[in-house]
């Protein structure tokens, strides 16, 4: 089923669907999922929509997706994967993909954590 995009965000209070997605997208910085679910349709179609615009699409990953953590093989040893998280400002899975070079801590953390 084709959205009629003009009909759509005319119901939802705006002039037309360009000024519709340049409030949603552009200003409001809502994803192409959380349009999709305010206006009824897919997110790929909203993507496609935004194309047709010529409105710059942003890349996958939200806002977390530039942000880069270098833990050093000092810190790697002191803290726990939790400390350094929060000590970086970042999720658990940055801080895993940090350190994927890294010999395991298997076993380490519970020993740290017990020696405190």
């Amino acid at each position: 089923m084709r959205i009629d995009w003009t009909r759509r965000a005319k119901e939802l209070g705006y002039a037309d669907e360009v000024e519709m997605l340049d409030r949603l997208y552009t200003a409001r910085r809502l994803s192409n999922t959380a349009i999709a679910r305010i206006v009824g349709t897919s997110p790929s179609s909203v993507l496609n929509k935004l194309r047709e615009l010529s409105v710059p699409v942003r890349k996958r990953g939200g806002r977390n997706n530039y942000r880069t953590v270098d833990i050093s093989y000092d810190d790697y040893c002191r803290f726990t994967y939790r400390e350094l998280a929060m000590i970086n400002g970042v999720s658990l899975n940055k801080i895993y993909m940090a350190t994927r070079h890294y010999p395991s801590k298997v076993g380490k953390e519970k020993k740290h954590e017990r020696e405190d």
